[in-house]
């Protein structure tokens, strides 16, 4: 479920069922339970929604370990009419392709509802390192 090795793309056959053309990209928003934190990195996506040339991958890749990827989907960024809907759009087309960019690694998105300034802190404190 979790990216090993975020560089490998999983086999394509092994995937489910491939998205109808005519079907629009479904973002899930969650609160999973996390892997164990032994030797885990967590990747907090914030403007480089991508997993190919992120530096903070690279990174990773090189220390080795786990990685969970993360979204931290913050109230306060469509609070006082500061995001349009173009925008939003724009962010939840981007998050669909991040998850298929995980999704074709083997590996899964988790979007997690709440301020970062809450979450961040109780991930590290329970042993998560973060990227």
């Amino acid at each position: 479920m979790y990216a090993a090795v975020l560089g490998r793309r999983a086999d394509p056959s092994a995937r489910q069922k491939p998205q109808s053309p005519e079907r629009q990209p479904h973002i899930s928003m969650h609160a999973p339970v996390p892997p164990a934190p032994a030797d885990g990195w967590v990747l907090w996506h914030t403007r480089q929604l991508r997993v190919a040339d992120h530096p903070a991958v690279a990174y990773i890749r090189r220390q080795g370990g786990r990685c969970w990827p993360i979204f931290i989907a913050d109230p306060r960024f469509c609070e006082h009419g500061r995001t349009s809907a173009a925008r939003l759009r724009f962010l939840f087309e981007s998050l669909a392709d991040l998850q298929t960019q995980y999704a074709d690694r083997g590996g899964r998105l988790s979007i997690l509802p709440g301020d970062p300034r809450r979450i961040l802190p109780r991930l590290a404190a329970a042993g998560w390192q973060i990227a």
